[in-house]
């Protein structure tokens, strides 16, 4: 499966196939498919970012909207029930962190549903901070002081 980037027609048939459980976890709440369609409108081509895992069938296994605001980013990951628990949701992280520190933002967040127990490993697993409360997530990471393992074990040796 290749990461890639992908228009909002693509990610738009991906966040629409969605059902309304997997909207409430990636949204925090139960989108109709109006309310996507909006969102997904109101996307800049041009500050943001929308990257996909896509198969070699092209199908979209999974997906990011990566939203550039003054000194942050915000990451909105989706990943197709099919494909879970196959890396892609971390794939789709680490390209969101490796952006915004192009990006040059001081932190990157998600914002979820507390319910979203996959986005909440996930962001444990690059040590995000993670704030729940009234039934959201809110995971921060400052990228300045981000590196990958790798990265971090070349350093310190």
């Amino acid at each position: 499966m290749n990461l890639q980037s992908i228009d909002r027609a693509a990610y738009q048939r991906h966040v629409l196939s969605l059902d309304a459980a997997d909207r409430r976890l990636r949204f925090g709440t139960t989108w109709n498919d109006a309310a996507i369609v909006t969102y997904i409108g109101r996307i800049d081509p041009v500050r943001d970012a929308l990257l996909a895992v896509v198969t070699p069938d092209g199908f979209v296994a999974g997906a990011l909207h990566l939203a550039h605001g003054f000194g942050y980013a915000e990451a909105g990951i989706s990943v197709a029930p099919a494909h879970r628990r196959q890396g892609v949701g971390g794939r789709l992280l680490d390209a969101a962190i490796t952006r915004s520190r192009e990006w040059g933002v001081a932190e990157l967040f998600v914002h979820a549903s507390a319910e979203n127990v996959a986005m909440i490993r996930l962001a444990r697993s690059r040590h995000m901070m993670i704030m729940l409360e009234a039934g959201e997530l809110d995971a921060f990471l400052p990228i300045r002081s981000w590196a990958p393992a790798a990265h971090r074990a070349a350093a310190v040796a």
